[in-house]
C-alpha cells in the first residue's frame, strides 16, 4: 500500500513537471510566432515583399 502511494506521488510529480515543461515550450513557441509575425509586418510596411516572404518561409516548420 505504501509503495503504491509512493509510486503514485512520484508519477504525479513527474506529470506535473512534464506539464510545466510543455507550457514553457508553448509559451516560447508563441513568442517566436509573434516575433516572426512582427518581422513580416515590418517588411511589408517597408514595401519589401520579398523580405516578408523570406521571413515567413524562415519561420515555417520544415
Amino acid at each position: 500500500m505504501r509503495d503504491d502511494l509512493s509510486n503514485l506521488r512520484s508519477s504525479i510529480i513527474e506529470v506535473i513537471a512534464l506539464q510545466k515543461r510543455a507550457e514553457q515550450q508553448y509559451s516560447q513557441a508563441q513568442a517566436e510566432i509573434l516575433k516572426w509575425e512582427k518581422r513580416v509586418k515590418l517588411s511589408l510596411d517597408k514595401g519589401d515583399e520579398s523580405l516578408a516572404q523570406e521571413a515567413n518561409l524562415t519561420s515555417s516548420p520544415p
